[in-house]
């Protein structure tokens, strides 16, 4: 069996990377979870709107995230980004809370999304290979 190459990208506080030769049976198991969805949504608070903004659910760390209102700072990081944390979020009812609790609605997320989104959030992500090698807790 030829043998192929997997690179996991960690990015959300420092790049991590763990690079993986894996067979065609461990390449199914080694990216399987690894897709996050992403959805825009329109993100306001007060007088301010993002019409850009994302909501989506992440499988390795397990959590819906948010993110919205691009800085304008050297790094591109949003004003808002929930869900960064493994298990952070895991019910959207969660994170919308949160934003709230910040003072942002999130606004335009269609019901088709909606049903999408929750759907990938019902499956059950066992432990990534990042999170069993320790790179992320």
């Amino acid at each position: 069996m030829s043998k192929q190459t997997v690179t996991i990208i960690q990015t959300f506080r420092a790049e991590r990377r763990i690079t993986l030769e894996v067979d065609e049976d461990g390449l199914e198991f080694a990216t399987r979870g690894l897709r996050m969805s992403r959805y825009t949504v329109t993100l306001l608070k007060g007088e301010r709107t993002d019409d850009e903004a994302v909501i989506g659910f992440d499988p390795p760390l397990r959590t819906f995230f948010l993110q919205g209102f691009e800085a304008d700072d050297d790094f591109g990081r949003p004003e808002i980004w929930l869900g960064t944390l493994l298990e952070e979020f895991p019910t959207m009812e969660g994170i919308i809370e949160a934003a709230r609790r910040q003072g942002y609605e999130v606004r335009d997320l269609d019901h088709a999304d909606m049903i999408a989104l929750l759907a990938e959030a019902g499956h059950d992500y066992g432990p990534s290979i990042a999170e069993k090698l320790g790179f992320i807790r």
